[in-house]
């Protein structure tokens, strides 16, 4: 600034001085040229100073943002926004907003966290605000004998302190009570469904509060919390597991996903038995040796947490429909491979009632009797599956014979009735009234004549046979995996808790209930969206 002062009294000076002579003149015009040029290369200098100063101030100003900003979740949006309420978080007053709970991101690398997630997560290896003196070690205190007796070996392990167990209990308890509540109120609508009185509601209810949360013994719960605490906001990766033949990824990493990426260790293997139904198919519905974490349809992953083959009890699993739409997360103490068998058989039954029984699907709500009854959680399973374009074309291509209540457009039929010729056969009131009873089909399609006749004919042999079972082959219409494997001897209610955590975060559409709704229906609409008999393949056209 002051040499620009100099330059500029030193113009003044040259132009206020009168030349006497020629040359004098053109001497002082080469001294303002100079000055001129000088003062350009300066303000030059100047500009480029000033253009990487405010270059450094964006960077700067670029990393601290990416400092600042949090970790943005994958999988929670403004419509799911209560999931907030139960995943794990740090600890927080009760005045917080849903949207300021600071969640604990276990399963997230240190490399995709800001610097306030950073100082939140490390602050918690100490005892911070949130933990009073009482538990402390400076006084006599019931709590913390309570916490350190059976929580202790939890918080080595994922090395954490006792506030965030203390917190996170009470958080897994509302949980619990939460579920609970919404399991009886849907137990409760299905019995009013079926209009049976209330004694068979109050035994049911008698049978399950064997198994409540205030029978659970603390061994039971640190498992459970160990699990919850690990079911993260995107993932569920347990990397402290250290049961069934697992253990820890690594012994000073702990609860907190260091700068690791979360990585798959084990896979569902084939138990190789001669006589296991998954292992001698070649088109088995279940992925051996996988490499890659189950990815539900809404982006939310899972990663197996311990080894696991077709004998493998006591399991999660998840399955999900081949057109890609609709998925579904259950529990078993068995195996899966007794789970895909029960479904296989129950779903290709009821995907027989359903083409041929315009009964099937109001029976399945509201009979007693019903062979679907004791599976009312899985309703919505069956249902995808018989209104499915998908799933009943994989039917379909395995039992061609049901492509007679697969309806027509009103065209197909009419070029159908002029190809085909049919032979009346011989009225029948019993098989007269199966046929009337067959499906309406929906608006715009209909059946060939051909198709009526060959109704009357599978009647007749539907009615002939011993074994009404033997009319289909059963066919698996839904790809299944298992997502976590469970201690032996775990508390069945709280598998049940983990399997609704996971349809509440996963935002399954094939699942009765989740934490958000006592009624899926509620929140995704019916099972299936689609017209389910557009666009099938008919196998009898295909062969022809």
């Amino acid at each position: 600034m002051n040499t620009n002062h100099d330059h500029h009294q030193q113009q003044l000076q040259i132009g206020q001085q009168v030349p006497e002579q020629e040359k004098e003149l053109l001497l002082l015009l080469l001294l303002q040229e100079q000055v001129m040029q000088q003062q350009s290369q300066q303000q030059q200098q100047q500009q480029q100073q000033q253009q990487q100063q405010q270059q450094q101030q964006q960077q700067q100003q670029q990393q601290q943002q990416q400092q600042q900003q949090d970790y943005i979740p994958i999988t929670l949006h403004q419509h799911n926004i209560d999931r907030r309420l139960y995943l794990p978080s740090f600890p927080f007053i009760k005045s917080y907003h849903i949207h300021q709970i600071p969640l604990l991101l276990a399963n997230v690398s240190t490399n995709l966290l800001s610097t306030s997630d950073l100082n939140r997560r490390y602050a918690m290896y100490y005892d911070g605000p949130f933990i009073p003196v009482i538990m402390s070690d400076q006084m006599e205190s019931f709590m913390s004998d309570f916490l350190k007796r059976n929580f202790t070996d939890l918080m080595e392990r994922l090395k954490i302190n006792r506030s965030l167990v203390d917190f996170n209990l009470k958080r897994f308890e509302n949980v619990i009570e939460r579920f609970e509540l919404i399991k009886k109120i849907f137990d409760r609508r299905y019995v009013q469904l079926n209009n049976n009185n209330t004694a068979e509601y109050s035994q049911q209810q008698q049978v399950h509060s064997t198994d409540n949360l205030l029978t659970l013994d603390y061994k039971q719960l640190s498992i459970g919390l160990e699990f919850y605490l690990q079911i993260d906001v995107d993932l569920f990766y347990m990397k402290t597991c250290s049961f069934r033949g697992a253990s820890p990824r690594s012994f000073d990493e702990g609860l907190f996903c260091k700068s690791n990426l979360p990585l798959m260790r084990y896979s569902f293997q084939p138990c190789q038995d001669i006589i296991c139904s998954l292992c001698e198919t070649s088109s088995s519905p279940i992925e051996f040796n996988s490499d890659r974490p189950h990815r539900f349809l809404n982006a939310y992953h899972a990663i197996l947490n311990c080894p696991a083959s077709c004998l493998t009890t006591n399991i999660i699993y998840a399955l999900t429909c081949p057109c890609g739409e609709y998925d579904f997360v259950g529990s078993t103490p068995s195996t899966v491979a007794e789970v895909i068998t029960c479904i296989r058989e129950k779903g290709n039954r009821f995907m027989h009632d359903t083409l041929t029984s315009s009964s099937s699907f109001h029976n399945l709500q509201h009979d007693k009797d019903h062979f679907l009854y004791d599976e009312r959680e899985k309703f919505r399973l069956y249902q995808h599956s018989t209104r499915c374009v998908k799933a009943i074309q994989l039917f379909l291509n395995m039992n061609p014979q049901y492509d007679c209540f697969i309806p027509m457009t009103y065209e197909q039929a009419i070029i159908d009735d002029k190809i085909n010729t049919h032979q009346r056969l011989p009225i029948d009131n019993t098989i007269e009234l199966f046929v009337q009873h067959v499906p309406i089909p929906p608006n715009g399609y209909t059946f060939s004549n051909l198709q009526r006749q060959q109704q009357r004919q599978f009647f007749q042999n539907f009615n002939s046979m011993k074994d009404p079972e033997n009319l289909w082959t059963s066919v698996d219409v839904y790809y299944a995996k298992i997502i976590a494997v469970l201690p032996e001897n775990f508390s069945t209610l709280l598998r049940n808790v983990l399997v609704c955590l996971f349809a509440s975060h996963a935002e399954t559409k094939l699942n009765m209930f989740n934490l958000h709704t006592t009624d899926t229906e509620q929140f995704y609409g019916l099972p299936y969206h689609r017209l389910w008999c557009e666009d099938i393949k008919r196998p009898t056209l295909i062969s022809s």
